[in-house]
């Protein structure tokens, strides 16, 4: 079978520091290589766990430059020959060469690829707790459906392959389909909250999350709120689930894609600065007050701590103010946090009551008063600069 080397060796250098760290580094790289010695090159999960847990940092201990940077750059020579890069300790020193790639085989490179996956991932469930989460998954349980365990929703693929193997035999395309319809029927199932499975009684979200941890590739959770959602098949007992799919938020910030869209601040300041316009300051206006009328103050007003009038107008001092009662809130958040009102179930942001009482607790409070005080000063800057009521030309 041929093959295509991409790219030639390349010398490994790394200036780290002195002779011993040098070669500290030669001899780490000669223990990553004789690993990976095998026909397939490929490292496995349990060596990469290995030396993953031999090159983390210890929390509290103080490192000397040096050894940060040795342990930084083994760590990236360690990802590398995770991804099937060719390693190789020679006399003259390290050199390493990027994965060799089948060009006449579409099907052997795709393997590559998942095998680099596959090594990725069972590093990642050697953790304890995804380990014990697993087998307590694939365990049978008596739930309100009867027993049942993870392998109630997976779908016997050899029966199904002859029976898809039979219906390509049909003759009528109309018939082919139908025949395909009663075998297959797919549907779409959002997990919403602690709903569970009406086949099995397992939880959705459960369900969901043994079926990424075991799939190709790593699971890396991503910031910010996602939406899961299982495919499952009505046409088999059980209704087993044959994929999975999620929506989850945008990287809040990444800055090529933020230029190009035009969504930098720096690039969106150019922009007015270049071309003014009475219509982008107008919405400028609009997301400041809307920013200001979605931060509670019920208690701030009670308190006397600002007059709702004050916010079309806001002073140096009231500003001030609202910075100071932030951060001697935050003080009293820490010498009394109410440990009980933050901790409580999601469900509670559906009740006005709950959420007014998280609220007005210190740690909330304290958030409230310094967002209101940046947002203030933002306004009190536009209006000193006569932003509000300029027209395009001034």
């Amino acid at each position: 079978m041929g093959v295509m080397n991409a790219r030639r060796w390349l010398n490994l250098d790394p200036r780290i520091g002195s002779d011993e760290f040098e070669r500290r580094f030669v001899e780490f790289c000669s223990r990553l290589e004789q690993e990976a010695a095998n026909p397939d090159s490929i490292l496995s999960s349990q060596s990469l766990r290995r030396f993953r847990r031999e090159l983390a940092l210890i929390k509290g201990r103080p490192y000397s430059l040096e050894e940060i940077k040795l342990h930084l750059t083994c760590s990236v020579v360690l990802d590398l020959v995770a991804q099937t890069w060719k390693l190789k300790v020679t006399e003259e020193g390290v050199v390493i060469h990027a994965p060799v790639q089948h060009e006449n085989s579409p099907l052997l490179e795709k393997e590559r690829v998942r095998r680099a996956h596959l090594v990725e991932r069972d590093a990642t469930l050697g953790k304890r707790t995804l380990t014990d989460f697993i087998r307590g998954m694939e365990r049978q349980r008596l739930t309100p459906k009867g027993w049942h365990s993870i392998f109630s929703l997976m779908r016997d693929g050899r029966e199904l392959s002859r029976t898809l193997n039979n219906i390509t035999q049909i003759d009528s395309e109309l018939d082919r389909l139908t025949r395909t319809a009663e075998v297959i029927s797919p549907y779409i199932q959002f997990v919403e909250g602690e709903a569970r499975c009406d086949q099995t009684g397992l939880k959705l979200r459960d369900i969901w999350r043994y079926f990424r941890l075991t799939w190709i590739n790593e699971y890396k959770p991503v910031p910010g709120r996602s939406m899961m959602i299982l495919i499952r098949d009505a046409a088999a007992p059980n209704h087993p689930v044959i994929g999975i799919a999620a929506l989850g938020s945008s990287v809040v910030q990444q800055k090529v894609r933020d230029e190009l869209i035009g969504w930098d601040a720096a690039g969106f300041s150019s922009r007015f600065v270049e071309k003014p316009s009475v219509k982008i300051a107008k919405q400028l206006h609009e997301a400041l007050q809307h920013l200001i009328d979605g931060i509670y103050i019920k208690d701030l007003l009670r308190d006397k701590l600002l007059k709702r009038s004050q916010l079309n107008r806001p002073s140096l001092d009231l500003i001030e103010g609202l910075r100071a009662e932030g951060k001697a809130s935050r003080i009293l958040h820490e010498r009394n946090p109410h440990v009980a009102i933050h901790k409580s179930n999601s469900e509670d942001l559906n009740d006005p009551k709950q959420c007014r009482r998280k609220a007005e607790t210190m740690l909330f409070r304290s958030k409230r008063c310094l967002q209101l005080a940046k947002l203030l000063s933002i306004r009190k800057c536009l209006q000193e600069h006569k932003f509000p009521s300029a027209n395009k030309r001034e």
